[in-house]
């Protein structure tokens, strides 16, 4: 059985990740990650790709990593003119595995078209032609 990460976060250089990786006996970079996989048998982990929107986002994962490109509030209130295009290219990529929604942070409903920017009509135009899915993350543990 092959083990996966399906949610994971790499914050890059940051004190204050740094600290809170090292509080559970980790260090904050993909490198320990890998070593920590290679380790305890995993086979792949699945990054979570909160940041600003751009077509550089997540572009130097280790192989045993591929990624969802978020769409959170923060990356919702801010959206280049762009944004379906930047998310078309990211999606076109092998490493990109889907869209990660967030109706619980945004408080809204992905199935309704009024919750989106003009230039995005729906988060699910992008997935039928593609190999990929849109992960919706409600902001609470589910048991």
């Amino acid at each position: 059985m092959k083990i996966i990460d399906a949610h994971l976060h790499i914050f890059g250089e940051r004190p204050w990740a740094e600290r809170m990786a090292q509080q559970v006996g980790h260090r904050n970079s993909a490198q320990h990650l890998v070593q920590y996989y290679a380790r305890h048998g995993f086979a792949h982990g699945i990054v979570m790709a909160n940041a600003p929107l751009t077509e550089h986002t997540c572009r130097e994962l280790p192989p045993q990593f591929s990624y969802c490109i978020g769409l959170d509030s923060g990356v919702m209130q801010n959206l280049p003119s762009n944004a379906p295009e930047i998310v078309e290219a990211h999606l076109q990529k092998s490493t990109c595995v889907g869209i990660k929604l967030y109706p619980g942070y945004n408080h809204s409903y992905t199935n309704r078209i009024t919750n989106w920017p003009q230039n995005i009509t729906s988060p699910w135009q992008y997935t039928p032609a593609l190999p990929t899915a849109a992960v919706p993350s409600c902001g609470m543990r589910i048991p």
